[in-house]
């Protein structure tokens, strides 16, 4: 019986454990856009839903030049966390992205934790 506990225990602390931090977010959220994925993307935001309803058209504009720049560079490869840090309630995440044509381009994100979850701050 005690070893039922102790492995349910650790099971618990695994599921926990692999809840989606500011990185997972940040690599998620570039490979939505460079997808045109704007329904994937805006998962990924700090955004009520009315206000995504009212920055839905923005977002699809801004998503598909991404999508055509991105198309441009030979699609995107590679996405690889560089550094996170901490600025005060946030995260900064720093991206490298590798292009098909082989060029990179580095990007920041600025993530916070609202309701267990981390979302981009616009």
């Amino acid at each position: 019986m005690k070893f039922f506990k102790v492995f349910v225990v650790a099971l618990l602390a695994l599921f926990i454990g692999c809840s989606d931090g500011p990185e997972t977010v940040a690599v998620n959220a570039a490979y939505a856009i460079s997808h045109g994925d704007t329904a994937e993307f805006m998962k990924y935001i700090d955004a009520d839903e009315s206000e995504k309803s009212q920055i839905k058209g923005k977002l699809d504009i801004m998503v598909a030049g991404s999508v055509a720049q991105v198309n441009s560079m030979g699609g995107l490869k590679d996405v690889k966390v560089i550094e996170t840090r901490s600025q005060g309630q946030y995260k900064i995440v720093t991206l490298e992205e590798t292009y098909g044509n082989g060029k990179t381009q580095t990007q920041e994100l600025r993530l916070k934790e609202k309701n267990g979850k981390w979302v981009i701050v616009l």
